[in-house]
């Protein structure tokens, strides 16, 4: 749930900094309250799990609802296709671009295409590799929840065992330790005593 409202508060965030960028002369309102004619491009891995399912629709149907129109990017996993479509859609003359990047480089590389052409960019959940760059940056605090996960899952097996039981050993999975995310949740994990 926690990880769903991140991506709500990347879709807010991403919709208060392209109003406040919009250039007042040519934002034109829908008249139903909604946004300004503005265009996001938003750039994504995949949908094969479904955080990320529920992740796109959430953002997708967001931006739609509020008046905006979505160009959507699916890259299929390929870092190469993902900046190879945002480099297209940024000759499109679009608005803004929300990145669920495929790695933290591809974050870094699409931050700097989309400053040298005056795009505001929001990247969600998994953090450039460098600081590089003007964006904004909406990821979870994977240690903690992590540790999180722990405590619940010792509460659990607590309950379910007594301690006259054999003990229970553990295992973590993780993800690619090449990833942040993954790194920052074995973090979180080896925290737990």
């Amino acid at each position: 749930m926690k990880k769903l409202l991140s991506v709500l508060l990347a879709v807010a965030m991403m919709a208060a900094l392209l109003v406040g960028c919009a250039d007042k002369e040519e934002a034109k309102d829908s008249g139903d309250g909604g946004s300004k004619d503005l265009t996001i491009a938003f750039s994504f891995e995949d949908l094969e799990t479904e955080f990320w399912v529920a992740a796109h629709e959430i953002i997708t149907d967001t931006l739609k609802d509020e008046g905006y129109k979505v160009i959507e990017l699916n890259c299929q996993g390929d870092a190469n296709k993902q900046l190879e479509q945002v480099n297209d859609a940024l000759k499109q003359d679009i608005d803004g671009i929300i990145m669920i990047p495929v790695d933290g480089d591809t974050a870094v590389t699409v931050t700097t295409a989309a400053n040298e052409s005056e795009v505001p960019i929001v990247i969600f959940n998994r953090p450039p590799t460098s600081d590089e760059g003007s964006n904004i940056t909406v990821v979870c605090d994977n240690a903690t929840t992590a540790e999180a996960t722990v405590d619940y899952m010792v509460e659990q097996a607590k309950a379910k065992f007594d301690e006259t039981e054999k003990k229970l050993t553990p295992c973590i999975l993780v993800g690619d330790l090449g990833d942040p995310n993954a790194i920052e949740r074995k973090n979180g994990f080896y925290a737990w005593q």
